[in-house]
């Protein structure tokens, strides 16, 4: 389309006075944007060729007021402004109209005969009228004719039969013409009704749209809605004359494609442009002709919907249809085509803005929200001030506007909020549209009935302020819109008169049953860890009848069974901007209902909003519990994060700084913070968690934000969750400000359900013609915990969770995210909060959810004897098997390694020792598990912790002088399942074998537990253990039992270790118990450092015989040498008679 075949014609009209007077006409009122005097506006007559194609409009988008007018102190002057002061006397309002070609008018000029064309520059576009040009050129022209008489008029090809044949064949040049034998002339009326989704085409977030349609050589466009994304044109095309050729059947099946544009129209002429290609649906009104719904599309992102139709009739010798009714000068769609409409009344809850964006640097302050749909507006009132109350006081606002019964047709609804500013500037400041109206649609309201039944006493509510809580109606239906009940006005009890029921009241500092009754060993953590899959870590927890609460695996609000807690009052973002350049503008609270209007008079129909709570404000206090985060991103070089935990409510901060967990990507943090505010100034809460650092600034790990609004607004009554069961002390005591007996009155009260009807024998309730009795839920072969409450209030709990859609109670799990790094998650934070009023005093006590601190003990291990030690080593004299045995423990992850002094040449397996080895350990005995810290690095400020199973681990070595030491055989123990020992070596078997699994990672050791035949003994309960274990090895894949011990296994606290010293080995304080030097054999000795022993007890026993043997020889030896030495003198003595 031209941007030449539309214009707008313009006027301005004046206006004075003198200062501080009223305005008055001038005497030249109409002028022309120049300041000349022009005719009157409805007086300007157009050209030929053009026709107005709608009224004339004053013009909003320049710097004027909300009515168009700008002022001046002199008209003569340029100095204009938007806004009126005292001191200005003149002011003019600029008039336009639009105008379209409907007719070319061919002008008259006269051109030169010289064939010139000019132009600036030879590579732009040439024109025939020369005007200051740099360059001209001239096209010359030369006919020819045949030279011969004969030769074709037209070319020829020469065209040979085949190879070797040299005949030519001459054949003239073919030419393709599109020839049909059939012309008809056809009519098309293109329906166009409405349009949804388009894009922003303003600043202000709206567009100024209208719709062109092109059909073969033509091009008709609907009229121009202002200011709206949907706009409902309800207008007929009609496209007259329309020649095609070809067969009818050919044009039933291969109609020309029709395209459509939709355009937003301005005064800089700029277009933002949609376009959709449609086929023809219907040739002939055979058939019933329906509106169907197209894509809009600009490239391949998609940019709205449009709701249109189209009709190719015939004309040749046929009579048309009649055309349809006029609204104007414009063609609406005909009544076969619309949608049936209907009086339809639309309710708007406009309960407030939240979060809005500066405007044009100033802040909004003062807004109003204009709401539009099927061409009905209603507007709010203007809200005194945003900051101190971002509700609107009367929040209540009804229309009623012509609708179409089908969910298809069903227009959208448009906010437009504006801002009321000085000088009566009102901007728009953010627009939305909501989409789906039909998911607010419900059934309507009959006229109130008289209730009738049972004589009733009615009682004012008395335990909550009546600006919480909507009122109810008498009617004992429930309307359900959306998973949530309407809410009915009425702020009545009904209690039967003659029940005789004492009100009961709530104390949290005193408990019905006996002291001795708590059981200290119960924690929240122990509940948690049932919750979550982990009963090891619980104890007895749940074998005593405790009960669970729900983990989450996301955040509240996102449950299925709540929706968002949007059943009151809805969340609808606010935008400002053009199309992909839109920009979040903040928030608009509030709610519809959409229902059909009845023949009676709509003005008796009961409103279904109108018992909504009161928008004033209130004051909150909100406790923060976070339990653990997971997965945090780490912030150091190390691979882990010093994280801590931040909470914000309004100019509130709480932090946990100086208690940060250190060296951790899984903190179990246990804290609790308390903030207050008030609602709905202040009704984002933001947990953050950041990292800690010593010299530079901390960074910022993630953060959650958590809408309080919703949740003290949402009749699930997200404030406190309910627990299972009523407890009245200990762990799991009631935290909440009522009592289960006045939560079910008034949530029976808020859904308008009869009761509840208490019964005494047996104790029984009635809700909603539902009986419900104690011995449903609490059955007798049940264990019950001896903390639970009054049987009345836990009768009501169960009722509660079987009949209401309440929040339970739980732990959420929120995804922490990094505004740097949208939409990538930087961990997971378990939590949850409650939501009290301010006026609810006092608070109950908060609930104990510190982490489990880990008691100091020290394990003694008295190792007396080994029997039936492997010997794996001969000796080199006797030749007998034997070893040189000790015994090394240690605890698992812990780098105490302690040995026992070595048994030398055990020769039958048994080694005597005699020895303690003493052990310091942090013990968690409820998830039965000991905290481990090391430092990571030799440079680390601070410790990790770990958590690992109690695991004593011995084994039996051989001692080698020269070589390394030989590995003989192993024991592990749980201390917290230990199995239970022998009294005699004979006893010692395989059922004392703890079956041992391992994954292979040194800081995970999984250990399957005892079956339950098998007799198990908790070291920290049992205190002191003695008796005889198994060492066993693995040889050829089969596990077998190559030893056995005899140990004394005692376990006391850091406190009893201080009463009861005791020495390492056989050090002093040699004592608890004493040990006494171990009665070794004599054989045992070091042969290096003991050769008499080792002659004794090593040559002589095994070469006795052959010691002595040798000894008599060599005497005898002696006796002959010397007797042989001698001889010869003795015999010459004797020989010459010397004495």
């Amino acid at each position: 389309m031209r941007e030449d075949s539309c214009s707008r014609r313009r006027c301005l009209s004046s206006r004075s006075r003198v200062p501080g007077g009223t305005w008055i006409p001038v005497p030249n009122t109409w002028t022309d944007i120049r300041g000349d005097p022009s005719p009157k506006r409805d007086e300007i007559t157009l050209a030929s060729g053009w026709a107005w194609r709608d009224v004339w409009t004053y013009d909003l988008q320049r710097a004027v007021d909300g009515e168009g007018w700008e002022y001046t102190v002199e008209a003569r002057l340029m100095g204009w402004s938007p806004q009126e002061k005292i001191y200005h006397v003149s002011r003019r309002r600029r008039w336009i109209r639009e105008r379209h070609l409907v007719e070319k008018v061919e002008k008259v000029e006269t051109l030169p005969v010289d064939g010139w064309e000019y132009a600036p520059l030879f590579r732009l576009q040439f024109h025939a009228l020369g005007k200051i040009d740099m360059v001209r050129r001239r096209r010359w022209r030369r006919r020819l004719v045949p030279s011969q008489p004969g030769l074709p008029p037209t070319p020829r090809l020469c065209i040979k039969a085949g190879k070797g044949n040299e005949e030519i064949t001459q054949l003239t040049c073919p030419r393709m013409y599109a020839v049909s034998a059939e012309r008809h002339k056809y009519q098309l009326r293109a329906h166009i009704y409405q349009a949804r989704d388009l894009p922003a085409g303003d600043k202000t977030g709206l567009s100024d749209p209208y719709a062109v349609v092109s059909f073969c050589n033509g091009t008709q466009q609907t009229r121009r809605q202002s200011a709206t994304l949907c706009p409902a044109w309800d207008q007929t095309l009609i496209f007259d004359d329309i020649e095609l050729t070809g067969p009818l059947a050919t044009t039933r099946t291969q109609a020309p494609d029709i395209v459509i544009e939709v355009l937003d129209w301005d005064a800089r002429n700029s277009w933002v442009v949609c376009s959709v290609l449609h086929q023809l649906l219907r040739h002939q009104r055979a058939t019933s002709l329906k509106l169907f719904s197209g894509i809009l599309c600009r490239g391949e992102d998609k940019q709205g919907e449009l709701l249109a139709s189209f009709e190719l009739m015939l004309k040749d010798g046929e009579e048309l249809p009649m055309l349809p009714p006029t609204r104007g000068e414009h063609y609406m769609v005909p009544f076969g085509v619309r949608p049936l409409l209907q009086r339809t009344r639309i309710e708007v809850l406009c309960w407030g803005v939240r979060n809005m964006a500066t405007f044009e640097l100033q802040s909004v302050t003062r807004p109003s929200i204009e709401f539009e749909c099927g061409g009905e507006r209603v507007t709010s009132p203007i809200m005194t001030n945003l900051r101190l109350n971002p509700n609107f006081d009367k929040p209540h606002l009804v229309f009623d506007v012509e609708l179409p019964k089908e969910e298809l047709y069903m227009p959208p609804l448009t906010l437009r909020v504006v801002d009321h500013r000085a000088f009566g500037n009102k901007p728009v400041v953010a627009t939305a549209v909501v989409n789906d109206l039909h998911q607010y649609t419900v059934e309507p309201r009959a006229t109130r009935r008289k209730r009738k039944g049972k004589k009733t006493t009615l009682i004012l509510r008395d335990s909550v302020p009546a600006t919480l809580l909507p009122s109810l109606d008498s009617k004992s239906t429930k309307d359900k819109v959306g998973g949530s009940y309407l809410i009915r006005p009425r702020i009545l009890v009904l209690l039967q008169a003659d029940q005789g029921f004492p009100r009961p009241t709530l104390n949290h500092h005193q408990a019905s049953v006996e002291p001795g009754t708590v059981d200290t060993e119960i924690d929240w953590w122990a509940k948690y860890y049932v919750s979550c899959g982990q009963a090891d870590r619980a104890g007895a927890y749940f074998t005593k009848g405790y009960e669970k609460l729900e983990v989450l695996m996301g955040p509240l609000e996102d449950e299925t069974a709540f929706s968002g807690f949007k059943d009151l009052v809805d969340t609808v973002p606010l935008v400002r901007g053009r199309g992909d350049q839109a920009q979040n503008a903040g928030e608009f609270k509030g709610t519809f209902r959409v229902y059909p209007l009845s023949t009676e008079d709509p003005e008796e129909l009961p409103l279904i909003l109108a018992g909504f709570p009161s928008p004033e404000r209130q004051e909150v206090t909100v406790r923060v519990y976070v339990v653990l985060g997971q997965d945090l991103a780490p912030k150091d070089a190390g691979g882990s994060s010093d994280p801590y935990v931040v909470v914000k409510l309004g100019k509130t901060t709480k932090t946990s700084k100086d208690n940060y967990r250190p060296n951790t990507i899984n903190p179990l943090f246990g804290e609790v913070f308390e903030v207050s505010g008030t609602l709905p100034i202040h009704k984002d809460l933001v947990v953050q968690v950041w990292d800690r650092d010593l010299i530079t600034s901390d960074d910022l790990i993630g953060e959650t934000t958590i809408d309080l609004e919703n949740r003290f607004l949402t009749r699930h009554r997200a404030t406190v969750g309910l627990p299972l069961q009523y407890h009245v002390s200990g762990a799991n005591m009631w935290r909440d400000m009522e009592l289960p007996t006045e939560i079910l009155t008034k949530g029976a009260r808020l859904r308008n359900l009869e009761g509840p009807i208490w019964h005494a024998q047996p104790l029984s309730l009635t809700l909603a013609g539902d009986t419900y009795s104690l011995t449903d839920f609490e059955l007798e072969d049940k264990v019950r915990p001896p903390t639970l409450g009054d049987s009345r209030e836990r009768l009501a709990l169960y009722v509660l969770h079987k009949a209401l859609p309440l929040v339970p109670e739980h732990v959420e799990n929120r995804v922490l995210m990094h505004p740097a790094h949208p939409g990538l998650p930087q961990g997971q934070l378990k939590l949850w909060i409650d939501l009290f009023p301010a006026s609810s005093q006092p608070l109950p006590p908060p609930v104990d959810i510190t982490p489990r601190q880990a008691h100091k003990y020290m394990l003694r291990v008295v190792v007396y004897n080994v029997y039936e030690a492997p010997l794996q080593e001969t000796s080199f004299i006797g030749g007998e098997m034997m070893s040189d045995v000790y015994v090394k423990g240690w605890l698992q992850g812990t780098s105490n390694v302690q040995k026992t002094d070595i048994h030398h040449r055990c020769l039958d397996g048994e080694a005597n020792f005699n020895w303690r080895l003493v052990y310091n350990l942090e013990m968690l005995e409820a998830e039965q598990v000991m905290i481990v810290e090391h430092k990571e690095h030799p440079w680390s400020l601070h410790t990790t912790q770990q958590r690992r199973p109690p695991q004593l681990t011995l084994q039996l070595w051989d001692s080698d002088l020269i070589a390394s030491d030989d590995y003989l055989s192993e024991t592990t123990l749980d201390l917290c399942r230990l199995p239970k020992p022998a009294r005699s070596v004979r006893g010692v078997g395989p059922s004392q074998v703890p079956q041992m699994m391992g994954d292979g990672d040194a800081n995970s050791v999984a250990i399957t537990m005892l079956d339950d035949h098998t007799n198990s003994i908790n070291l920290f309960e049992a205190k002191r253990v003695n008796g005889f274990f198994p060492f066993t090895r693995v040889v050829e894949g089969r596990t077998e039992i190559a030893g056995k011990i005899e140990l004394e296994l005692e376990v006391i606290s850091e406190k009893d270790a201080k009463l009861r010293p005791a020495g390492q080995g056989r050090d002093e304080p040699n004592m608890n118990p004493k040990l006494p030097e171990p009665n070794r054999p004599a054989t045992s000795f070091l042969w290096i450092t003991s050769p008499w022993k080792s002659f004794r007890h090593v040559i002589w026993k095994n070469y006795k015989w052959y010691c002595i043997t040798l000894v008599v020889l060599v005497l005898l030896f002696l006796f002959l040498f010397l007797f042989l030495y001698s001889l010869p003198g003795a015999t010459i003595d004797y020989l010459i008679g010397v004495d």
